[in-house]
């Protein structure tokens, strides 16, 4: 069998890799028990845990809105548009009631 290329150079730099290097790899489920022993692999391969927030935890947020705001400057806020209530600025909603 062919001596394998190294998939780093002298400086430890990983190389670009080829449709055959990725042909040669193997799924760690295969390798790591044999590196490491069934135990450690079994280890390795647990998925990891998640840690569970209920909603009560997340931060409560409070929806404020500015009433002062002008926006006559815009040249698609007219008076027509503010008096029906809401109007899409750089695509988002705003309310023209206060």
């Amino acid at each position: 069998m062919k001596k394998q290329r190294s998939l780093t150079n002298k400086a430890g730099e990983v190389r670009e890799l080829t449709a055959r290097d990725f042909a040669r790899m193997r799924p760690a489920r295969e390798v790591l028990p044999q590196l490491f022993g069934p135990k450690a692999a079994r280890a390795m391969l647990k998925p990891a845990k998640r840690a569970v927030v209920s909603p009560t935890d997340w931060p409560r947020v409070k929806a404020m809105r500015d009433t002062d705001i002008d926006l006559s400057d815009i040249p698609e806020v007219t008076a027509a548009t503010v008096a029906a209530g809401v109007t899409r600025i750089a695509g988002k909603k705003k309310s023209g009631k206060g």
